[in-house]
């Protein structure tokens, strides 16, 4: 069984209109549900539910069940398809993750757990401008706030790199 089969099973079992309608309020009109688009802003509504798909006549978006499921909560293909999966009730085998996917979940772990250990490392260290010439955390931080607010070098995590081609990797042994 492949993908392509579950993305069938589900866009026949998923009531597109009882899903649009727990984000949308939708009414009747001319024998469609219709409502307001939730990709624009809009005071008439244009969003318009067919049987097997969406539109809306103000910005043209379209789609099916997955798609609207996509953009709303912003899941990638495969995770959209289990979430309507899941909140319908439907077996889908063919959508269980093999080993594999164990694996590449678990190296993307241990890369999320280098890049938070690196932004550690990097945000902490002096910022040498030149190799005679080296600013402290606040020089930089007053360097930047002509540039940035302070605030914004927190929440944006700008580090610095530090002279030397190891200090890097003896930062993370230790």
């Amino acid at each position: 069984m492949s993908v392509e089969v579950a993305k069938q099973r589900i866009l026949q079992r998923v009531p597109l209109a009882t899903l649009i309608g727990e984000t949308v309020a939708l009414t009747m009109r001319s024998g469609r549900q219709v409502g307001l688009c939730p990709f624009h802003g809009e005071k008439s509504p244009s969003f318009t539910i067919f049987d097997d798909h969406y539109f809306c006549f103000g910005c043209r978006a379209r789609g099916d069940a997955i798609t609207f499921v996509r953009e709303i909560q912003g899941l990638s293909y495969l995770e959209s398809l289990r979430f309507l999966a899941d909140k319908f009730g439907i077996e889908v085998p063919e959508l269980e993750s093999p080993t594999h996917d164990k694996q590449q979940r678990l190296t993307e772990a241990n890369l999320y757990k280098i890049c938070a250990e690196s932004l550690k490392f990097f945000s902490g260290t002096s910022v040498c401008v030149t190799r005679r010439f080296c600013l402290g955390i606040s020089a930089w931080a007053r360097f930047f706030q002509r540039i940035y607010r302070s605030a914004s070098i927190r929440t944006e995590s700008c580090g610095t790199a530090v002279s030397g081609e190891s200090s890097f990797a003896q930062g993370l042994c230790h």
